[in-house]
């Protein structure tokens, strides 16, 4: 078990009881999405934009945008900034080239999943078959990072072990997951996309507070080493 650096207070266990109680009530009420088997493994065509972006982001920023990567940034300053330039492009681009197609696809046939959809695209079992393998697998090492994520952080915040914060990360999970499937994993992924904006605007204000203004924060950051804000970094540029 690491240092633990934060003391648990009942402000800070009654706001993860309250978060993961709320999770599982939103899985429960997604139910009612969950029907069919487009419900239940894709979650096809029921919800809108707003929805689908707090969801897809709070999908990609999750344990690496919030815990690993502002770690990255604190210790080796502008280089691990450069990764995450194409993030919010990338998404928008991503959505406005395939997007559209990809709805359109779902709007004149049956589909639930994206190997769905390149069976349809390609006319071929076997790219779905292939697609769905390799998306099995992509899962697995990506859960792995955003359950070792969730473990170390109440691990730091509620003193509990590592092993028990799987478990508990693993335990939500899979009650809401079992009852409404990805319709209950996209809106509960929204409700967890818009506390992480809340929270992020609190830090961006109590950060500035702090450090009284953007030319306070810039002119102090390189106390932390005469690299920390060069276009390198504190370590050499890299992809």
């Amino acid at each position: 078990m690491d240092e633990q650096l934060i003391q648990p207070t009942p402000l800070i266990i009654g706001y993860t009881v309250v978060f993961m109680l709320v999770s599982i009530g939103i899985g429960w009420y997604a139910n009612k999405f969950a029907k069919t088997a487009e419900g239940f493994f894709g979650g096809t065509k029921m919800f809108g934009g707003l929805i689908i972006g707090l969801a897809s982001m709070a999908a990609v920023m999750s344990a690496f945008g919030f815990i690993g990567g502002p770690g990255l940034v604190y210790k080796f300053g502008f280089t691990s900034i450069w990764m995450t330039i194409a993030c919010g492009p990338g998404f928008a681009y991503g959505y406005w080239v395939i997007g559209k197609r990809m709805r359109a696809m779902a709007e004149v046939t049956d589909v639930a999943t994206l190997p769905d959809i390149a069976r349809v695209r390609f006319q071929s079992q076997a790219v779905r078959g292939i697609l769905a393998i390799g998306l099995c697998l992509a899962a697995i090492a990506y859960l792995s990072s955003q359950v070792k994520g969730g473990a170390k952080l109440m691990n730091q915040m509620l003193g509990v072990s590592e092993e028990w914060g799987v478990a508990i990360m693993f335990g939500t999970t899979l009650a809401y997951m079992l009852v409404s499937g990805m319709s209950g994993s996209i809106l509960t992924d929204a409700f967890q996309g818009l506390v992480m904006l809340i929270g992020v605007l609190g830090v961006i204000f109590a950060f500035f507070s702090i450090t009284g203004g953007d030319f306070s924060a810039i002119m102090n950051a390189p106390t932390f080493g005469p690299t920390f804000v060069d276009g390198g970094g504190a370590m050499p540029f890299q992809l």
